[in-house]
C-alpha cells in the first residue's frame, strides 16, 4: 500500500482516526509519500503489516499508531520525521530493525516499549528529548545518546517490565550509556547505576545492527 503526498493535485496534510486501517486488515508494506501527520491510532492491529517506510513529507507519527502489530520488522523513516508520539510501535514484538530521522527531536513515552527484539540504540544527534519508558523491554543492551539531548524519562532504556500492568521494572545490570560528558544521558546513567562511556573524542562503532 502506498500513500500519495498528492491527489488530484491537492496536497494529502493527513490521515485521521476516522480513516482508519486497523482491524486485521491484510496489509504487509505500507509506503507513505505523505502525508505530513498521520494522527492517532490509524493503523492499530495490523496483524500481516511486516515493513513500514517513510519516504517524505511525514513530520509526526501519532500516538498509538502503530501499535500492535505483531509481526511488524523493519521501519524507516525519512528526515522529514521530527517526532514520535507515545505509543507509537509498542508492543510490536518482532520489530528488529528502526531507522530513524537524522531530524528527529523528540519521541514519546512508551513508543517502542516491549519491542522485545532491539539490542543496541543509536539516537540522531538532533534528538532532545525522550519520554519515560520509550523503550523499556526493547531488548536493548546499551543506547548511545547525541550530544543535544535533553530530557531522558524514567526506566527509558536500561530496565525491562513496566509498572500499571503487573509488571516490576528490573534494571538490566549489564547495560551501557554512551553519550556526552553534561548531557542528561551522563545524568541517566548516573542515577540508574549504569556503566557511562563518554564518546566526547570517539563515537563507537556499535551497538548493533538493526537501530541508528
Amino acid at each position: 500500500m502506498i500513500f500519495p503526498s498528492e491527489i488530484s493535485g491537492y496536497p494529502v496534510t493527513s490521515i485521521n482516526e476516522s480513516f482508519s486501517f486497523n482491524n486485521n486488515q491484510p496489509i504487509k508494506s505500507i509506503v507513505f509519500n505523505g502525508p505530513e501527520t498521520i494522527e492517532n491510532e490509524s493503523f492499530v492491529y495490523l496483524y500481516d503489516l511486516e515493513k513500514l517506510t517513510f519516504k517524505e513529507n511525514v513530520k509526526t507519527i501519532g500516538m498509538n499508531m502503530f501499535s500492535e502489530c505483531p509481526v511488524l520488522k523493519e521501519v524507516i523513516l525519512s528526515d522529514s520525521v521530527v517526532e514520535i508520539e507515545s505509543s507509537a510501535f509498542s508492543f510490536c514484538q518482532e520489530l528488529e530493525r528502526v531507522e530513524l530521522s537524522d531530524n528527529l527531536k523528540s519521541i514519546g513515552s512508551n513508543a517502542f516499549m516491549s519491542t522485545h527484539k532491539i539490542k543496541g540504540l543509536e539516537f540522531p544527534n538532533s534528538l532532545e528529548t525522550i519520554g519515560e519508558y520509550a523503550f523499556n523491554s526493547s531488548g536493548s543492551t546499551c543506547a548511545v545518546f547525541g550530544k543535544n539531548i535533553k530530557e531522558i524519562g524514567s526506566t527509558t532504556v536500561g530496565f525491562t517490565g513496566y509498572s500499571g500492568c503487573n509488571y516490576t521494572d528490573v534494571r538490566i545490570p549489564e547495560f551501557k550509556v554512551y553519550g556526552y560528558v553534561g548531557t542528561d544521558a551522563q545524568r541517566y546513567a548516573e542515577e540508574n547505576g549504569f556503566e557511562f562511556i563518554d564518546i566526547t573524542d570517539s563515537k563507537p562503532e556499535i551497538v548493533d545492527e538493526g537501530f541508528d
